[in-house]
This record gives structure tokens, C-alpha cells and sequence, in this order.
């Protein structure tokens, strides 16, 4: 093998930048997801449209402490409360900057 990098690549990125914010969003987005949830409070479905999306998400971060660190057990039983999908909204969450984690499964707000 020789010396020659000239040809290697980085790999891609395991966790890439959060999502900016749509520049759209702003706090009335509130009255638009009514449409995603039920009497009870809980999701009937995740939004598709981005903007949407994360509405519905900070609706749900708004259980979460800024000052408290997660498991991801106590996490998923605040999630859980509003979706059984506590996988695919914690997903978003990180993807659009509302959580961060650590490399032992602990979660907070960003």
C-alpha cells in the first residue's frame, strides 16, 4: 500500500448536524397541528410537512425539563404518553435539534 491518500474518503457522518428550523416556524404553528391530535392529547399521526412536524414535537418537548437529564426509559414514558412510536419521535427530536444524547442513551433538551 502506498502513501497516497489522494483518493480516501471520510466516511459519512454516523449523526449529521441537526435540521435547521424551517424559517417559516414560529409559535402560532400551535393552532395548525390541533389536526394531529386527539381530545385526550394524544398524536394521531407525525406530521410530514417539516414545519408542522416540529410544532408537534416542541408541543411534546414542552413535558420535558431543560435542566434534567434523560434515560431513555423515562424519556420513552413521557413520549409514550402522547405516541407509541417513542422511537421514531425521539429520532426526530435529535434530527431537528430539540434533544441531544450521549453515548449512554441519556437525553435532554438542546
Amino acid at each position: 500500500m502506498s502513501g497516497n491518500y489522494d483518493n480516501f474518503k471520510l466516511p459519512i457522518p454516523i449523526c449529521p448536524e441537526p435540521a435547521p428550523l424551517p424559517h417559516n416556524y414560529n409559535a402560532s404553528m400551535t393552532n395548525q397541528i390541533d389536526q394531529f391530535f386527539n381530545p385526550d392529547g394524544t398524536l394521531i399521526s407525525i406530521p410530514v410537512k417539516s414545519a408542522k412536524k416540529i410544532a408537534v414535537l416542541l408541543h411534546i418537548a414542552r413535558d420535558l425539563s431543560p435542566t434534567t437529564k434523560y434515560p431513555e426509559k423515562e424519556l420513552n414514558a413521557i413520549i409514550a404518553k402522547y405516541h407509541d412510536d417513542t422511537a421514531a419521535i425521539r429520532r426526530h427530536m435529535i434530527e431537528y435539534g430539540i434533544l441531544e444524547r450521549d453515548g449512554e442513551s441519556l437525553y435532554w433538551l438542546s
